[in-house]
């Protein structure tokens, strides 16, 4: 691995991360909206008429623009308010742009710029330690025109990789411009200005082409010695199955492509991939990122509950945060993208730190991201920490198995599937490390990924019935529901239930919520299987001596219904009786109507001669059905003829006694308690609504006490007039049904 290093190390830089240089003699003609034309060197009359056209600049903040001039303090005006008057300008930033190309080694590309702000800094103006956010498509630097002003302090500070650089203006080119331009994943800052004014003009760069391979003719050797590196670790055997080699400069996933890649990260990228397809290796461009988080206090500053920020400035982010203790990392590959510049299914590889190849460590190198959340309910802060690096990734094409195992189950279960659609892994070795991969698929589900990855049809494929039984014991463990029927019945008719019983045993048990509905799918899906009723039966009898007789009458109807098929289905007389006997014994006549009518004729409505209804079944139970019928709803509920209602309250109080007195009175059609207390009203009130008279009652204040006035109606007579209806309606439905 060292060795890959060395050979790397030795390709000359075509550039750095950061140039400078000076605009000679050549002023923008800048004129600015309310203020006019703006003479250079700036006079501090037109910096304040300036100052007053601006607003205070904000800065980035996860989703958001924050304005806090603890973080930034500076003004700012947008594009929409300068003019250059100066016809050279345009052409001058496009020269400069072929310069800067070739200061940060960026070969033969075409660069563009958009000015993205004026900003104008003033005594005690600055900006704290940040990095610079993709603001245009394929951005990748900053470019930064300090326009002639007289000032001291306001230094421009660029750091990457532990490198920094200091830039100026205040002594230098009073009257020429001077730039500075660094690639957008550099922090940077701007120091305080002590005195004058800061004037500058900042530029998004953006790449709009590039050549598929750099100028490399002078790393011939070096180009040879990648080579017969990559060919030789090929062919060897490591610890790890790919090779990681980590980029200088950290990417994000919008910005990454071979085309965007910044200063000798481009000209390694390309050698690399180029050995790689030479030596029958597969290899991407990726980002390789650290993912930590850890559970400590937060003391808030009042400022913002979450503290987010791309920088390294612990001040700002992270000095009211103390650590206790890490609750997960991970280091994993992720963005993969091939030569041709497109993706790959592999979501992430998951990586350690010794697996990866680089001159910068990972871990606090570039490419940091910090995120601190304040405690919650019973939660304590938390806060998350990133690393992004770009990357390149090569693994031998014979390594592919091993590769997956490192990847996210997804991808797992996907190649394993492809794989299988061929006949390569019946091969020799490939067998058993299919079968490895398989058990590591496994051995890596929990929870919800049982629901996100299918794995069970490549299970059956590979037919081996220990690998099966794991797959049905680690479901069951870690699954919220049962397998479902159709899979099952799968299992059942390849492999027979007697080499899977107690896994299968286990999954009825976890279906008992609803395992009259479970077996109905079952006994369907194991048509033209020679135990299909056996199978079924059995599963059916040992739910049914759990007490499921004497819980027909608390079913749903649907439940009801699944009852009534597999009773048909299985041709179970000796369990029909009993619900027979138990049907019967229910005296309520709302079963009957909402319950057992409802059930009984979804169950001969969907009950498909094909598979087997024994009628006689059916047969029985609307015999049941119609005595229900018979002695509830025989005779038509008759109009009450007087005002009379049936029941009483039984409590002795005064209220309640008058309120007896009107309820069986023929005579009476309506009774008010005038002015008594709100409670003894509530009372009668609370008695009505419990016992459901056949009266309805109103409270009204007056004055200090309350009236209660109660009016009796038929409600009870139109309940069982309507319930006598639906019964007979329904009894003609399953007549029909049942010739």
């Amino acid at each position: 691995m060292i060795d890959l290093l060395t050979i790397l190390n030795k390709l000359e830089s075509p550039g750095t991360f950061t140039a400078h240089g000076t605009l000679q003699s050549l002023l923008p003609g800048l004129y600015i909206d309310n203020v006019g034309e703006i003479s250079l060197p700036l006079r501090p009359e037109q910096a304040e008429q300036i100052m007053a056209e601006c607003e205070q600049a904000p800065y980035g903040f996860k989703e958001e623009t924050l304005i806090d001039t603890n973080v930034r303090n500076v003004w700012q005006l947008s594009p929409s308010a300068l003019q250059f008057r100066n016809p050279d300008w345009q052409e001058a930033l496009k020269k400069m742009c072929i310069n800067i190309a070739k200061q940060l080694g960026l070969g033969d590309v075409t660069v563009e710029c958009e000015l993205y702000k004026l900003l104008l800094y003033g005594k005690g103006c600055f900006f704290l330690p940040h990095r610079d956010t993709e603001k245009i498509d394929n951005m990748f630097a900053t470019l930064v025109i300090s326009l002639p002003s007289p000032h001291e302090g306001g230094e421009l500070i660029i750091s990457h990789a532990g490198e920094s650089f200091s830039y100026s203006f205040a002594g230098n080119g009073k009257f020429s411009p001077e730039y500075a331009v660094f690639y957008a994943d550099c922090f940077h800052e701007v120091k305080p200005v002590l005195s004058g004014y800061r004037l500058c003009l900042v530029y998004n760069l953006a790449l709009a082409g590039r050549s598929i391979q750099p100028q490399l003719a002078k790393n011939d050797e070096i180009i040879e010695q990648v080579d017969s590196y990559i060919q030789k670790w090929s062919q060897e055997q490591h610890k790890f199955p790919f090779l990681t080699y980590l980029l200088d400069h950290s990417y994000t996933e919008k910005n990454l492509c071979l085309s965007n890649l910044k200063s000798s990260d481009y000209a390694k990228t390309s050698i690399l991939l180029k050995a790689a397809a030479k030596h029958q290796c597969k290899a991407f461009l990726c980002l390789v990122s650290y993912y930590e988080e850890s559970y400590g206090d937060y003391y808030g500053d009042g400022y913002k509950r979450n503290r987010y920020r791309d920088d390294d400035d612990s001040e700002c982010s992270e000095s009211n945060y103390t650590e206790y203790g890490i609750n997960t990392t991970e280091i994993y590959a992720h963005n993969f993208l091939g030569n041709d510049g497109n993706k790959i299914k592999i979501a992430k590889i998951l990586l350690s730190e010794d697996a990866l190849l680089a001159d910068k460590p990972l871990i606090g190198g570039p490419g940091r991201k910090v995120s601190i959340s304040e405690a919650t309910g019973n939660s304590g802060a938390t806060k998350e920490l990133w690393y992004h690096r770009g990357a390149v990734i090569i693994w031998p094409e014979s390594s592919d198995l091993e590769v997956v195992g490192y990847s996210d189950l997804e991808y797992g279960a996907h190649y394993l599937e492809t794989l299988l659609k061929s006949t390569v892994w019946q091969e020799g070795s490939n067998l058993e490390k299919v079968l490895k991969l398989a058990r590591h698929i496994l051995d890596r589900c929990t929870s919800m990924q049982f629901y996100k990855i299918n794995v069970l049809d490549s299970l059956i494929t590979l037919a081996d019935v220990d690998l099966l039984k794991y797959y049905l014991q680690r479901y069951q463990k870690y699954s919220f529901s049962s397998l479902d029927a159709m899979s099952v019945a799968r299992l059942i008719k390849l492999f027979s239930l007697t080499a899977l019983k107690p896994e299968i045993d286990a999954i009825a048990a976890k279906s008992r919520g609803s395992l009259f509905s479970w077996l109905y799918e079952l006994f369907i899906a194991l048509k033209g299987y020679p135990e299909q009723r056996t199978i079924v039966a059995g599963y059916f009898a040992v739910e049914w001596q759990s007490g499921c007789r004497q819980k027909l009458k608390n079913f749903r109807s649907e439940t009801l219904t699944e009852i009534f098929r597999l009773l048909a289905l299985l041709d179970d007389q000796e369990r029909l009786a009993e619900a027979v006997t138990e049907l019967n014994s229910i005296e309520d006549p709302k079963f009957v109507v909402e319950i057992f009518a409802p059930a009984l004729l979804r169950a001969l409505e969907t009950s498909s001669p094909d598979y087997g209804y024994q009628r006689a079944v059916f047969q029985a139970l609307g015999a049941v059905y119609f005595n229900r019928v018979t002695e509830h709803f025989g005779v038509e509920p008759q109009k009450p003829i007087t005002w009379a209602r049936a029941g009483s309250c039984t409590c002795s109080c005064e209220f309640c006694q008058q309120f007896n007195k009107f309820l069986s009175d023929p005579e009476r059609a309506a009774f008010s308690i005038e002015k008594t207390l709100k409670r003894n009203l509530l009372h009668i009130q609370e008695t009505i609504d419990n016992k459901q008279f056949d009266v309805v009652g109103e409270i009204i204040r007056d004055k200090n006490k309350f009236s209660g006035h109660f009016s009796k109606n038929e409600a009870s007579y139109l309940k069982a007039l309507k319930l006598f209806q639906t019964a007979h309606k329904q009894q003609k439905q399953v007549a029909a049904l049942l010739p």
